[in-house]
């Protein structure tokens, strides 16, 4: 990569853990970059008291002014309010991609809020992610070998891909295309519903008789199944409500298919039963 794509200043809004792993990886990469942070509670403040940004911006104003790039890290739910505020100062800044979890409504409320400034937005989402939050579980490899996913809308969009494109292969990221309207279904299906799964065996086990029991007793099978249960309660309800109608549909397929077990086990079906249970697990152990 030639030292000519290195950013001379990047804006980060949301110094969680995925603007923190952000600002971490351009802190290995990039060391020259700087970097300025802001948050709507104290992550910026965290993240300049670990090294991770070089300045806490008091406004999103201030830290989208004299930047090459702007990374969107805040909660989608959060998203229209700040591009807002970007469009009111929209000739200080150059280019802005965002790092939300859904796809059209984040794209549908830049085209609102910015108007001709839409062309200098690029959608995207990193494929990377924790059951940490907050800048202290930021990682500098956290991108490292993960799919960045960009869904530009026109050519002025498809050029600025093609300028990040080589700042985050930098970062460790394989860059891959996508189309809005697949990626919000195809992420209920493998990110968003999982998490919503997670989040009910967690309050069926915490509600039920042995909920005091398991938080001393569990084992391997009950803390890998639901690790992803510790993550940021305020991130996915946000995640949730911004896609329930994909999401909906993955929780009625899972409901079919949970019945259908319930009635093989009630039955005492063995055969059937274990025909499902090895079809369920051959399809794991394809997943790459």
């Amino acid at each position: 990569m030639s030292a000519g794509a290195a950013p001379a200043c990047i804006g980060i809004i949301g110094t969680g853990l995925i603007g923190g792993s952000i600002a971490a990886s351009f802190r290995r990469v990039f060391p020259d970059t700087r970097i300025k942070g802001h948050s709507r509670d104290n992550d910026a403040r965290v993240a300049e008291q670990l090294g991770l940004i070089d300045e806490i911006a008091p406004s999103v104003a201030d830290c989208v002014r004299d930047t090459d790039w702007v990374f969107l890290c805040c909660p989608v739910g959060t998203m229209p309010a700040v591009l807002d505020e970007m469009a009111a100062v929209q000739g200080q800044w150059r280019r802005v991609t965002d790092c939300g979890s859904t796809k059209c409504s984040v794209i549908e409320a830049a085209r609102q809020a910015l108007g001709p400034a839409f062309d200098r937005f690029l959608p995207g989402h990193p494929i990377a992610g924790s059951e940490r939050h907050g800048p202290a579980g930021a990682s500098a490899h956290l991108f490292v070998k993960r799919n960045w996913l960009l869904s530009p809308q026109n050519a002025a969009q498809q050029a600025l891909a093609a300028e990040l494109t080589p700042v985050l292969e930098a970062l460790g990221s394989q860059v891959r295309p996508v189309d809005a309207q697949a990626h919000d279904a195809l992420f209920a299906e493998i990110s968003h519903f999982p998490h919503w799964m997670v989040f009910a065996a967690c309050l069926g086990i915490a509600d039920g008789p042995h909920g005091e029991a398991a938080l001393t007793q569990s084992g391997a099978g009950l803390k890998d199944t639901t690790r992803i249960g510790a993550s940021s309660a305020s991130l996915w309800t946000d995640i949730f409500i911004d896609n329930r109608r994909h999401l909906l549909a993955s929780i009625d397929r899972f409901e079919a298919s949970l019945a259908q077990m319930r009635g093989l086990l009630e039955s005492g079906d063995r055969p059937a039963l274990a025909a499902a249970i090895e079809r369920a697990s051959q399809w794991r152990k394809n997943v790459t």
